[in-house]
């Protein structure tokens, strides 16, 4: 082989090695591309998809709440939850909120009261988010008579507690030395917790 036979086969390499390059990135930006396409297209349609993930039936069996996961938790982001509140298999209220869980889904939980239930979301990144369903949807307090509040009560803080009396929206009760109020409310919402804190914090 010449000198110039030589020198255009190594040019006819070089060639064909840039054209193996070139193709080789081309196919790459192709399947980035590809992969944000995809990516992007699960973000819009994640909110399509839900699933019912739990399903809380009241002990007469005739309300459930149902909480059902909007789409997935994506990147260590939130999960969307949308929660339903049924009588007897017609859906009366719902709401959407959100779950922070590190990527997770979270956990949910359902409390059942005389006069409605208390849906619970709780995430390892956020404090548990309450959200109250009436039996009646008409009224919001004045609900509960004075024996439904001292059980309810009980239950939540042991037989020690005590009832004071009742005073117009509330119930004043009593455990140990901290007095505090409940709201004549759904879920009895009451303030013991801060109640209790204050005092620690004052006598330091």
């Amino acid at each position: 082989m010449t000198n110039r036979e030589k020198t255009t086969s190594r040019q006819h390499n070089s060639f064909r090695k840039i054209e193996i390059l070139f193709l080789a990135l081309v196919l790459i930006i192709i399947t980035c591309s590809s992969c944000q396409a995809v990516f992007l297209l699960s973000v819009l349609t994640n909110d399509m998809i839900i699933t019912e993930r739990q399903k809380d039936v009241s002990p007469d069996g005739n309300y459930a709440v149902v909480y059902k996961n909007v789409g997935d938790a994506l990147i260590f982001g939130p999960q969307k939850v949308r929660v339903q509140f049924l009588h007897q298999g017609k859906v009366i209220s719902s709401f959407d909120d959100e779950i922070a869980d590190d990527g997770g889904s979270g956990q949910v939980e359902t409390v059942w009261y005389p006069h409605g239930a208390d849906a619970i979301l709780m995430g390892c990144e956020q404090r548990p988010s309450h959200h109250g369903f009436s039996f009646d949807p008409e009224t919001d307090v004045g609900m509960n008579t004075q024996e439904e509040a001292v059980s309810v009560l009980k239950e939540r803080y042991g037989d020690e507690v005590l009832f004071l009396h009742e005073d117009g929206e509330y119930f004043l009760f009593q455990l140990g030395e901290i007095s505090f109020r409940v709201k004549n409310d759904v879920t009895l919402t009451d303030n013991y917790e801060e109640t209790k804190k204050l005092m620690e914090e004052s006598s330091q």
